[in-house]
This record gives structure tokens, sequence and C-alpha cells, in this order.
């Protein structure tokens, strides 16, 4: 959100961002033609259920996401520094974060 608006740096960051959440939209797709088994184990439910907090604290850009909408807010001081650091580019950023962190954990839940 510090980068100014149409730069290089923007323009960069919207294709990582786009590229990634179009990956995740495939594998997931994929990830869902596959037919599941009907004969899983017991052991296997019971660790795929214990390995559902593992997947969680792996996704850095969710836990990330929360911890700035629980412990940081904007403050017009960051102008200071960075001229191009808008209130609404730090809320954009933080969404787009959350969302690709959600989607990430989604194509983990469905593969996992």
């Amino acid at each position: 959100f510090l980068s100014r608006f149409g730069g290089q740096a923007f323009w960069y960051s919207l294709y990582i961002f786009g590229l990634k959440i179009t990956l995740y939209i495939f594998l997931a797709k994929d990830a869902l033609a596959i037919p599941q088994p009907d004969n899983v184990t017991e052991t296997v439910l019971v660790t795929q259920f214990f390995m559902l907090p593992v997947a969680v604290a792996m996704q850095d850009d969710l836990i990330a996401t929360y911890y700035l909408v629980a412990n940081i807010k904007y403050s017009p001081l960051v102008k200071m520094e960075s001229p191009h650091a808008t209130k609404w580019k730090f809320h954009v950023a933080n969404l787009c974060r959350g969302i690709d962190g959600m989607f990430s954990l989604l194509v983990n839940f469905i593969i996992l």
C-alpha cells in the first residue's frame, strides 16, 4: 500500500495477486474433480481432523490479516514517510491479503 497508484510496484503486486488467485482456483477445481474415496478409515479421519489447526496456522497471509485487523489502525502520520500510503489502499491491501489467505486455506482443506 506504500507504492504510488499506477506505478510499477502497484501493477506488479496486482499481477502477483491475480496470478495466485487464478492458480488457487485451478487447483481447487482440479482437486474437486477427483473422485473422493468412500472407504476411509477412522485413523485417516482423525488425522485429518488434527491437521486442520496446522493448516490454519500455516497460512501466513491469513494470520497477518487477523493480526493487522485486530491490532493495527491506519494513521495519517504514515503519509509523512510515504506520501502514497492512503487509508483506502491500506484497507484494500489487507483485504487482498485476507482473500489470498482464505483461498490458500480453502485449497488446503480440499486437498487434505
